[in-house]
């Protein structure tokens, strides 16, 4: 499964509006490893600041915003001790959510997970310096099935980008991992 709890309850914490300031948890600053969830709008549910997961260390969470999230949800990430970012106002812009993962977090490396939409946006962005992809021999057919790279309707058309193989490795089971670097 992720990470997340589902989406956060329509009833949101009310109170007086706040700014559109990042927040950061000096405690939760203090864990070194981190997940950040890229959740532009701000809907995500999380029950706990700490994400615990077997075989992985304890990870804390934080939230990757636009200024589209609200004042309630706002709340809702403070109650429970989740810091958060903004980048962007009504699109996330990855360059800036690095530069403030750097300077707030002491992230210099990040491993991209978020689906089509996301991994294309820091491709595009010039952001991603290697695509690890495992090829797995299972064939689909679906016209709804996942992509590696998605543009979104809110996103400016990019040209396409080029990419150099690095390195091929065939593992068990007839699997393939490639590594590859934008050109």
């Amino acid at each position: 499964g992720g990470y997340a709890d589902g989406y956060a309850p329509d009833k949101l914490p009310e109170g007086e509006p706040l700014p559109r300031e990042d927040w950061v948890s000096e405690e939760g600053r203090a864990t070194g490893n981190f997940i950040v969830s890229v959740d532009p709008m701000g809907r995500l549910a999380f029950s706990t600041a700490i994400l615990e997961k077997k075989g992985r260390a304890p990870a804390y969470v934080i939230e990757a915003l636009t200024g589209k999230a609200s004042d309630g949800y706002l709340r809702y990430l403070r109650e429970r001790g989740i810091s958060y970012v903004f980048a962007g106002e009504d699109r996330l812009d990855c360059g800036l959510l690095a530069r403030k993962l750097l300077v707030r977090f002491g992230i210099r490396r990040l491993m991209v997970a978020g689906g089509g939409v996301a991994d294309w946006s820091f491709l595009r962005e010039g952001l991603l310096d290697e695509l690890s992809l495992v090829l797995t021999p299972i064939a689909d057919g679906s016209t709804t099935a996942v992509s590696i790279f998605e543009n979104a309707d809110f996103l400016p058309p990019h040209p396409p980008v080029a990419l150099r193989l690095l390195e091929v490795k065939q593992l068990e089971g007839d699997v393939l991992w490639l590594r590859y670097q934008p050109k």
